[in-house]
């Protein structure tokens, strides 16, 4: 049975706890160059559109990330880190699950 959709309000100035795993639990984050490629895309994300981020964590299937929006709504720059993901061919990763709190 389908889950039913969360509400969920795309504002400025708002903070967000997001949390993306990996398609059926596998690993996104392989080796220790999976984790620079990853920060140097959130480093990207940031220079695009301006967000202040207060903590993260990248553990082998998922990652956590916790995020002020101040210039642009989280649907934009989570769009470029999952974009900016799927363009990478050497990333062994499909994010899949996204979660906004």
């Amino acid at each position: 049975m389908a889950r039913i959709p969360r509400k969920f309000q795309d504002a400025l100035f708002t903070l967000y706890h997001i949390i993306s795993r990996g398609n059926n639990q596998q690993k996104i984050f392989k080796f220790k160059r999976d984790r620079k490629k990853f920060l140097w895309l959130l480093h990207q994300a940031k220079k695009h559109h301006p967000f202040r981020l207060y903590a993260y964590s990248l553990m082998p299937n998922h990652f956590h990330l916790m995020i002020e929006t101040i210039e642009a709504l989280l649907s934009k720059i989570m769009h470029l880190i999952n974009n900016g993901i799927d363009k990478k061919p050497d990333l062994p990763w499909v994010i899949k699950n996204g979660l906004h709190f």
